[in-house]
C-alpha cells in the first residue's frame, strides 16, 4: 500500500484509485435513478388525483352552506324589516340571473337601491335551480312579519345541492349531496 514506483517512471497511488473508485460508487449511490424518479412523480400524481376532487366538492359544499345560510338569513331580515317598518317586504327571486332581491329594503351597500344579493358572484359561485313559494318566484310578507306562503329554494355548486325551506318563520337548511342527504338543525325563530 504505498507509493510504487514502475519502470516507465510513472507513479501510481494505490490509495488515490481507491479514493477514486469509492467516490464513484458513493455518487452513484447517493442520487436517484430515472425509475425512482418515475415513480415517486405517479405516487404523486394518484395522490393528487384522490385530493382534488375532494378539495373541490369541500369547496362546493361551503359555497352551498353559505348562500343556504345568507338566503335564510335574508328571510329573516326582511321579516324584521317588514315588522319594523310596517309595511310588505317582497323577496323576489330571478332564477335566469341567480340572484333574489329585498323589495322594500334599503341596500346596506348602495343607497337608494333595493337590497339584491347576486348568488352567482364571488364569494358564493352557486346556481338558483328552483324557487317554490305557492308555485310563485316571490314571498311577500306583511307588515306583521307574517309571509303570505312557505316555499323552498334550492341552490347548486359543484353537482351538490342545497333545499332551503322557509315556513314563514320556522326554516330548515337541507343540504343534499348526491345520494347523501344531511340535515342541519331547525334555526329557531326569534
Amino acid at each position: 500500500m504505498g507509493i510504487t514506483i514502475r519502470g516507465d517512471g510513472m507513479r501510481t497511488v494505490n490509495s488515490i484509485r481507491r479514493y477514486k473508485a469509492l467516490g464513484r460508487n458513493a455518487q452513484i449511490l447517493r442520487s436517484f435513478s430515472l425509475v425512482e424518479l418515475v415513480m415517486v412523480i405517479v405516487i404523486m400524481g394518484i395522490i393528487a388525483a384522490i385530493a382534488v376532487p375532494r378539495f373541490a366538492e369541500s369547496i362546493a359544499r361551503q359555497r352551498l352552506e353559505m348562500a343556504a345560510q345568507r338566503i335564510v338569513g335574508d328571510l329573516d331580515h326582511a321579516q324584521q324589516h317588514a315588522r319594523v317598518s310596517s309595511t310588505t317586504v317582497k323577496v323576489t327571486f330571478t332564477k335566469s340571473e341567480h340572484m333574489y332581491e329585498l323589495r322594500g329594503v334599503p341596500s346596506p351597500d348602495h343607497h337608494g337601491k333595493d337590497y339584491t344579493v347576486l348568488l352567482a358572484e364571488p364569494p358564493y359561485e352557486v346556481e338558483l335551480v328552483s324557487v317554490d313559494f305557492d308555485g310563485k318566484n316571490e314571498v311577500a310578507i306583511d307588515g306583521y312579519g307574517v309571509a303570505e306562503a312557505g316555499g323552498s329554494v334550492t341552490i347548486a355548486a359543484g353537482g351538490q345541492k342545497a333545499l332551503v325551506t322557509w315556513n314563514g318563520g320556522e326554516r330548515l337548511i337541507d343540504l343534499q349531496l348526491k345520494a347523501v342527504t344531511i340535515e342541519s338543525a331547525p334555526i329557531l325563530k326569534d
